[in-house]
């Protein structure tokens, strides 16, 4: 599904002293079946942008589009959230937020029973989900609030992805996993995006924006400041610097290797890409040095 933001701006505290903006004037489009990335500064906006998305927060103006289906403005009222919140999914950052059935199972099938599956298609989707998000079966009996963090985690991840939502929003899906479990969880995105789905990801990890996203959103003090492919982005260091956020490291180090004389067509942003460029490289080297 397709997202569009027109002119939407999100004021905190409308008419008291505190009046404050959360988002001013955002335009954008998000192409369907794509991998986007949102990036700032905590206080940037992140977090109050994709709660307009399924309609958590209501834009103080302006329209959000989700699909040909969906518009959520200040008018909007309840009885058109249900459907749409069965369309956009949302992983919170804190999953023991999220969490509060009896058993792994149940919180797992709770989404896809409040949508209408029935109890087998509900439990058939569990396990499938239980397993693709790489837990053990045997935890389903198991209350959500005897496993670790990590795990949480995953549970909170398998909850929202059994219901099969168009949208998939992650704020910041992968605290509390390890290396390899950040790569696995990372990867079932990435495949959820490749079966036709829209992934949302909010991180402040560059490395995942540059190895996952197709397009990146950068936010500050509540504007939209660029809109576009990560490997762009990530060439502009002098512009990163002036906003105090960071290269993937992978570009760091070929920015060290290009200031000893490599020569660089244009930056690599990930591991792939380095090791595509150094490698007859260095292998004409060694055969001179041979």
């Amino acid at each position: 599904m397709e997202i569009k933001f027109e002119n939407v701006s999100y004021i905190y505290s409308q008419g008291t002293e505190l009046e404050k903006y959360g988002l001013s004037d955002i335009n954008f489009k998000i192409q369907s079946a794509s991998f986007t990335a949102i990036v700032g500064h905590t206080g940037s906006g992140k977090s109050t942008l994709i709660h307009q998305i399924n309609a958590l927060l209501k834009p103080s103006k302006g329209n959000v589009r989700i699909g040909d289906d969906f518009i959520i403005n200040n008018e909007i009222t309840g009885k058109g959230l249900k459907p749409l919140r069965q369309k956009v999914g949302m992983v919170f950052q804190f999953p023991e937020n999220q969490l509060f059935e009896e058993t792994v199972l149940k919180d797992i099938m709770f989404g896809p029973l409040n949508f209408g599956f029935s109890k087998k298609e509900a439990e058939d989707s569990a396990y499938y989900w239980l397993e693709k998000v790489g837990l053990d079966v045997s935890l389903a009996d198991k209350s959500p609030f005897e496993l670790s963090g990590g795990q949480m985690r995953r549970v909170a991840i398998a909850g929202v992805m059994a219901s099969n939502p168009e949208v998939l929003i992650l704020d910041e899906p992968t605290a509390g996993l390890d290396p390899v479990g950040q790569k696995e969880i990372l990867a079932l995105f990435k495949d959820y995006q490749h079966q036709g789905h829209t992934v949302v990801l909010v991180s402040h990890d560059m490395d995942i924006v540059a190895n996952y996203a197709d397009e990146v959103l950068v936010l500050e003090a509540g504007q939209l400041l660029r809109q576009e492919a990560p490997q762009t982005l990530f060439q502009d260091e002098k512009w990163l610097h002036q906003h105090a956020l960071n290269q993937p490291k992978v570009t760091a180090f070929a920015q060290q290797l290009a200031a000893k004389g490599f020569k660089f067509e244009s930056m690599p942003i990930t591991m792939a890409e380095l090791v595509e460029v150094l490698t007859p490289k260095l292998g004409g080297k060694l055969a001179e040095d041979g």
